[in-house]
This record gives structure tokens, sequence and C-alpha cells, in this order.
């Protein structure tokens, strides 16, 4: 908790006791002390007695209107930028259209304290410390020791120059987080050459804040000042309170951009890290599970001869079930890795669609039967001419099996799979559907689908899978130029689709 010296001076006038202890409550535990008066005339002796960094107002006073309080406050000069709150019982446009003119910062409603709470905590007192390094340029001598010191005064580092020249030597070798420059300068090179140079900077630096200052104020030239890269600008004579506001504000946005920066660069260190540890991994394992899968294909020749039991048999099956699943596992978590890393090879080539999806139909037959799913293969071109598109034959195999393969898998008991070539509803595109009488996705489900590690079956335990399938085959759909997508309504199944771009061969 701060100490008193520290905390900032707030003056509640309210006559209603009930008002005043919830107003305390809200404050505190907080950076404000609060202090209070029951009318207009006790609030302007005890402004006239201490400083407050905050004055909040009831919209009717017992003796004058909030506004009319207001007018007075405003005309003491310590207070011509001193936060002005007023609270009402009911909401009035009329109300704030008075008291705007008057001086009033802003108008709350007495039920929403607590959102003044928040408002105050991000209110950019003047007289708040800053933090930065600035640089700043302006040839008249007394204008800029007087500028100098008053940004030094707030808080700031300053290197203060009288020319551009001196100004962009500087500029090179240092970290600054502002630059202030004035627009007319003596010298070789005009503040607006200057603010050019800087733009031109191909890396940070050259999206430092600038704040121009000059001596015009028409719209012509501000349209100049910002289209040559000024950030903000201020006119002359400078009015103290408004160079610390914009200082400040400009200060702010180059901080968060730069927490913004950092934090993207340190998400994708360590998604790279990711990848590789993911992309090792999966190599490593490879070697030992190939030999696993390799003798368990020996038992099962044993098994065929007889010289296994029915109960070691299963055992046989179970290892090479699990086997399989790890090691389609592995290869999905290899893919992953390359998609993030953008190492994922795509090596597109005119393809004929029908005997590239009609071997992927084969590959999963088995599947099929032993699940009790009926496959229906509705390949055929009913136009004669030969669907031809462009694409990569091994990857677009993968994006169908997995599309088949997740069909059958999540289907009912006694359900059918249809596999079938059409048109897009784009032109210049074929359309491949895989649709399945399973139990449908709802529209919150059909929004995370695509996304990795995603399962949205209640099944888990019954079901093999990784999560991966879906992502990998976006993916890579988008890589051959074309879209994946689905239809689904719930307890009516699903159609997952895929249109690739027919080529020039068949469209000419």
């Amino acid at each position: 908790m701060k100490d008193d010296i520290q905390r900032r001076q707030v003056l509640l006038v309210e006559d209603s006791k009930l008002f005043q202890v919830v107003f305390a409550s809200v404050f505190h535990n907080t950076a404000f002390e609060v202090h209070f008066a029951q009318s207009g005339e006790q609030a302007l002796a005890a402004i006239a007695e201490k400083t407050f960094d905050l004055l909040c107002s009831s919209y009717y006073l017992e003796d004058m209107e909030g506004i009319e309080l207001c007018r007075h406050v405003r005309s003491d000069s310590r207070y011509a930028y001193t936060p002005f709150i007023l609270f009402t019982s009911v909401g009035s446009q009329d109300e704030l259209k008075r008291a705007l003119p008057t001086g009033v910062t802003d108008i709350f409603h007495k039920s929403d304290i607590e959102d003044l709470v928040t408002y105050i905590k991000r209110y950019p007192f003047h007289d708040e410390r800053l933090r930065g390094r600035v640089l700043y340029v302006e040839d008249t001598r007394t204008h800029r020791e007087l500028v100098k010191a008053l940004l030094v005064d707030h808080g700031l580092e300053v290197d203060a120059f009288s020319t551009a020249d001196e100004a962009w030597d500087r500029f090179h070798p240092h970290d600054y987080d502002l630059v202030i420059t004035d627009i007319v300068l003596e010298g070789k090179m005009s503040g607006l050459t200057f603010v050019n140079r800087i733009r031109r900077l191909p890396d940070e630096r050259g999206e430092i804040p600038i704040l121009a200052v000059t001596a015009f104020d028409d719209h012509t030239r501000r349209i100049e000042l910002f289209s040559t890269g000024v950030t903000d600008y201020v006119t002359k004579p400078i009015i103290e309170v408004e160079l610390v506001a914009r200082v400040k504000n400009l200060l702010a946005k180059h901080r968060a951009l730069r927490e913004m920066r950092r934090q993207m660069q340190s998400a994708e260190r360590a998604n790279l890290a990711k990848s590789r540890f993911l992309a090792m991994v999966s190599h490593e394992l490879r070697t030992p599970l190939n030999g696993i899968l390799g003798f368990t294909q020996l038992l099962e020749m044993d098994a065929e001869e007889g010289l296994l039991q029915p109960h070691q048999q299963e055992h046989v099956r179970q290892i090479r079930t699990s086997g399989e699943h790890l090691l389609a596992l592995m290869e999905d978590l290899l893919d992953l890795s390359r998609v993030e890393e953008g190492k994922l090879v795509i090596e597109n080539q005119t393809l004929p669609l029908r005997p590239t999806v009609e071997a992927c139909l084969s590959k999963v037959r088995f599947l099929a039967d032993k699940q009790g799913i009926r496959l229906e293969d509705m390949t055929a071109e009913k136009s004669g001419v030969p669907a031809i598109v462009r694409a990569d034959p091994r990857r677009l195999g993968q994006v169908v099996v997995n599309l088949l393969t997740n069909a059958i898998k999540y289907n009912r008991e006694g359900g059918k799979v249809v596999l079938a070539l059409g048109c897009g509803p784009q032109p210049g595109f074929h359309r491949i559907s895989v649709t399945d009488t399973g139990q449908g996705l709802s529209e919150d489900q059909q929004s995370r689908l695509f996304q990795p590690f995603v399962r949205l079956t209640e099944r888990r335990e019954e079901i093999q899978g990784t999560g991966l399938g879906l992502a990998i085959s976006k993916h890579l759909v988008e890589r051959m130029g074309g879209r994946l997508g689905l239809d689904s309504q719930v307890g009516r199944g699903s159609t997952f689709w895929v249109d690739l771009p027919a080529t020039a061969i068949e469209t000419t």
C-alpha cells in the first residue's frame, strides 16, 4: 500500500452519507485518498485550502448544481486540467450536453461507481512520472532548453540537438522511445527530411513514434505531416499539459507495440522449439517401433501355422494395433511439425481424380468391413469427361484416406459411407465428398473441428485417433490451392468435401 504522500487526493461533493460510504469503499486499498464535502460552498472552501487530483460531485447539490460548481473550479488555474466527474441518478443526454461545455470531464450514473474506479486508474493524470528516452530537435536555444527541462522534470531522459544532422548521427547508435522534432530547422536537413529518413529504416527503429512541432496549424499542413510519417503533432506556442499528454500517449503505445512484438517473438521461438522436439522424438521412436511391428508380423506368421494359442493370437493382434496407432501418431506429429515450421513439401502435378480416390477407397475397405459399414462408390464421371486437377497425389491420398477413415470410425452401427465426385460450387473446381450416416456435429463442434489435438467424440477410449488428421488435411488441401470444409446436422450425419482447382488441360 502506498503511503499518504504518494496517494492521489480525491474530493467527493455529496450530501448522501450512504453514497459517501459506498464511494469510500470502492476506493479502499487503492492509490487514492478520499475526502468529502456536503455542499458546493464546502467544496470550494476545501479546494482553496488543499490541492486535489480528482473532483467528483453529485449533479444536484443543496446549494448549487454540479455544473455551476465545475465552473467555479475551472476558474482556478490550479484546476484547469483536473478531472471533474459528475454523478447522476437518472441518465440523460441533455445533462451530458449541458455539462461538457462547462468543463466536466465525464458523467457517471451512481450505480456505475465501480466503473469509475477502472476509469480513474487508467486516467492520464498530467503530473504522472514518465519513463523513456527522447531525441529532441529544436534550433531555437531558449525553446529547446525550456522543453528539455520540462520533459526531464517529468522523468524522461532527453538528448537535445539544434540541427537534424546532429540528431541523425545520434539516432543510429542509440535506442530511443520517442522523437520530437521541429519542422522548420536550420542546417542542411529539415524536420520533414529527418522524419523521412527515420521512416526509411528497415528495422524497428523505423517505427518509432515521432511528435512534430510546428507553427502552422491548418488542415493542409496537418495532412502533409501525417503523410511524411509523423505520428502526432503540437503547435507553437506549446502548451505544457498538451505536450505532456501527447508524449505520454505516444510512449504508452510504443511500449505496448514493443511488448506485443516481444511476446510474438517469444511465442514463435517456443513454437519452433516444440516443433523441433516433436520431430526429434518422432524420429527417435520410429526405429524401435518398426522393430516391434516387424517381430509382431513374425508372431502372426507363427499364429497362421497354429503355433500360438487363441489368447496369444489376441495379444499379438493388440500389439500390432497399438503399434500401428502409435506409428500413425508419430507420422501426424512429424507432419504437424513440418506444417508449423513451413517445411512441409507439396509437389503439385496434373492428376486424374477418379483412380486416386478409388485407390483410397480400397485402402479403407478392410476397416469398413470390420466395423460393419457399407461403402458406396459414386466416383464415376457422369459427363464422361475425366476430372483432372492440380494436386500432390501422395498428399491428396492422405487427405481422402483420413476423411474416409473418420467417416467409418465415427459412424453408427450398420451405417454407410458414400464417396463421390462432382463439380464444386465455384467454377473451375472439382469436389470430392465423403458422406457418413453418423451423429452429425453441432455448430460449436464444427467451429473447433479443424484445430490440432481436438477430438469431439465421447467414445475416445473406443476410437483410436490423434486429433491431428483434420488439421493437417486442411493445411494440405489449402497448400494444393483448394478448400476443405463440411456440411453437418446433428442426428443426420456429415459430409466432408474437398474442392480442388481443375487444370488448364481440362478447362481449355
